[in-house]
């Protein structure tokens, strides 16, 4: 099927799948290190839980929290914890 599409549009595929791919991988990473900081298994974290009530975070394991990412790569320095309740929405500021 991919085949029959122009070069332009095949590369814009390739483009959007290559984003999305890196996207997936990222929230997952993003889900499994914060399964680990919290001793959890990353199937144990769902979007919608909220950082200080579902998970059980003190602003101290939020702070830790962000040296691990940071660690790991993620730029967090946009990260306002103010504006930010759940995993989803921690999960979209960091892809």
């Amino acid at each position: 099927m991919e085949a029959n599409l122009p070069l332009p549009l095949l590369m814009e595929y390739w483009v959007q799948s290559t984003k999305m791919d890196k996207m997936n991988n990222s929230s997952f990473a993003i889900r499994k290190l914060l399964a680990y900081h919290l001793g959890l298994e990353p199937t144990d974290i769902e979007d919608e839980d909220s950082l200080t009530i579902d998970l059980h975070m003190t602003p101290a394991d939020l702070t830790d929290f962000i040296e691990t990412l940071n660690s790991n790569g993620f730029d967090s320095s946009k990260l306002d914890f103010s504006e930010i309740e759940t995993f989803g929405e921690l999960n979209e500021k960091l892809t």
